[in-house]
């Protein structure tokens, strides 16, 4: 794939550059290798000019994917500047940039989603919606669904959130669209962990496990399994969920990255630890999970640490330093 890319940038194809992308995410980008996968865009974005408008397109398609593994590394600042340019770029072409513009819209709203900018996000998703249905594009309409149902839940309303997510899973399957179902899966076992429908959860994260691993997805491997301890943890099986958050960073720790299951993982540890008595060990991952999740500005993530702090703290009499963190 590098040498191909390579040559499509020697010889100015940038026809041929725009249709490797999603090679490009499936080989460096599911294998694990986020660094590889934007190390090669930002060689191929270098080689396209914005002074030429004829290259806006080329260089909207490589910033949308660009911005994937920015936002797997962390750089969730980048990954949201990234996906604003490429729109920037693109709006101007109209009807002609449609395709463009639902590219941009995609990667932005799921970006606005991880820094915890849900009303945003929901206003980019209901845009790519509408424009997905009025082109007849199902993969565009679905992934605006989800993260219609993705951010409507975390503002609280959860009917609505199911009643999104599963119209995107049945559009996904009806449409052979098997790829995006595992990812959905989780949101929607997570909209039900959040809503407390433990039952309902717990199947969504086994069947998007279970296709993760199926596909050597290693990615979606970790989401899946700290999704499945969270839910575990909250029914009580606190030996299945330790295992499950165990296994995740083990894969961290062979993979190098994953951030947002890293600290999800630590942050059910944490808690294990907190019921169980052994606060120094709770009060460590929890600190290991804000090392990871402050720097990158995940605000939803950094919220989730601190609460879970004061409540470790609060089991310690602490209650003045738990209110302290709270405010």
């Amino acid at each position: 794939i590098k040498a191909a890319w390579r040559w499509m940038i020697a010889t100015g194809r940038t026809d041929k550059l725009v249709s490797a992308v999603s090679s490009l995410w499936l080989a460096f980008i599911y294998q694990g290798r986020p660094q590889d996968a934007f190390d090669l865009y930002a060689e191929a974005i270098d080689s396209l000019s914005e002074m030429d408008p004829a290259d806006h397109p080329a260089l909207a398609t490589l910033m949308q994917g660009q911005s994937y593994p920015l936002f797997i590394l962390g750089r969730l600042g980048d990954a949201i500047e990234v996906a604003q340019r490429s729109l920037e770029l693109v709006r101007p072409l109209g009807e002609a940039g449609t395709q463009l513009i639902l590219g941009g819209l995609t990667s932005l709203m799921l970006h606005q989603t991880r820094v915890g900018a849900f009303a945003d996000a929901l206003a980019s998703a209901e845009e790519a919606l509408s424009l997905a249905r009025a082109s007849d594009n199902p993969t565009f309409e679905g992934l605006a669904l989800s993260q219609i149902g993705v951010n409507a839940g975390a503002l609280g309303n959860h009917e609505r959130a199911e009643r999104h997510l599963l119209e995107a899973l049945a559009l996904f399957r009806n449409h052979d669209l098997a790829l995006f179902e595992f990812w959905h899966r989780w949101s929607l076992g997570k909209v039900y962990l959040n809503w407390g429908r433990l039952e309902k959860a717990r199947p969504m994260f086994q069947d998007a496990l279970e296709l993760a691993r199926g596909r050597e997805v290693i990615f979606n491997t970790h989401d899946h399994l700290v999704g499945l301890g969270r839910v575990e943890f909250e029914a009580g099986r606190l030996d299945e969920a330790r295992s499950l958050c165990l296994e995740d960073l083990e894969l961290v720790r062979e993979q190098g990255y994953s951030f947002y299951a890293q600290v999800g993982a630590h942050c059910v540890l944490g808690r294990l630890a907190t019921v169980e008595g052994a606060g120094e060990e709770a009060e460590g991952h929890f600190v290991e999970a804000l090392k990871v999740a402050w720097p990158m500005g995940a605000l939803p993530l950094v919220l989730e640490c601190l609460y879970f702090m004061a409540e470790l703290r609060i089991e310690q009499g602490r209650s003045a330093e738990a209110g302290a963190l709270i405010d």
